[in-house]
């Protein structure tokens, strides 16, 4: 089931206050982390995805994946931060900074929890984007399981388009792969 057809574009990413994240150590361009004030260590990371453009020659993005790890601690026995959402929207902002990047993020589907993780990653994304992006959700049906997955992309990407394109490309391919 292809929904990518509407992109989601709000409010609010760059005009985070600092006072509302918590702070970043930056390990490599790929890759941050950061602990709460309950000592849950969260790290963040992108890893290459230009597989998505390999029958797309001509795109000159460079497509990436984003993680989200829990390192320490346990999140789900914490009440609900909203530091965590502004921090995670902030290394987002960070990575997006180069316009041609875009991302990629897949609800993890181990556990059952895809769509809660779907769900809280569509609230972060509408509470902090401040307009300068777009995201395109899409949902592949693989061996039987609903993968959701989203495409962030800035919004002075030139190749938006041509990104867009490929992403809901492999979609269909993942879905044929299950016929």
């Amino acid at each position: 089931m292809n929904t990518s057809g509407k992109g989601e574009n709000s409010k609010t990413l760059n005009s985070i206050s600092s006072t509302n994240l918590y702070s970043l150590k930056r390990n490599d361009d790929h890759v941050f982390e950061f602990t709460t004030k309950l000592g849950v260590r969260y790290k963040t990371y992108f890893l290459d995805y230009n597989t998505l453009f390999e029958h797309y020659p001509h795109i000159v993005c460079r497509a990436y994946s984003f993680g989200l790890e829990v390192l320490e601690g346990n999140p789900a026995s914490s009440p609900p931060d909203p530091k965590v959402g502004a921090t995670i929207a902030e290394v987002i902002r960070l990575f997006l900074t180069e316009a041609e990047n875009v991302i990629v993020y897949v609800c993890d589907n181990l556990d059952n929890k895809q769509l809660a993780r779907k769900r809280k990653f569509d609230n972060w994304f509408r509470q902090y984007n401040d307009g300068n992006y777009t995201k395109y959700n899409n949902i592949a049906l693989i061996d039987g399981v609903e993968v959701y997955n989203s495409l962030i992309v800035h919004n002075q990407n030139e190749q938006h388009h041509l990104a867009l394109t490929a992403f809901e490309e492999v979609n269909r391919w993942a879905e044929k792969i299950e016929k």
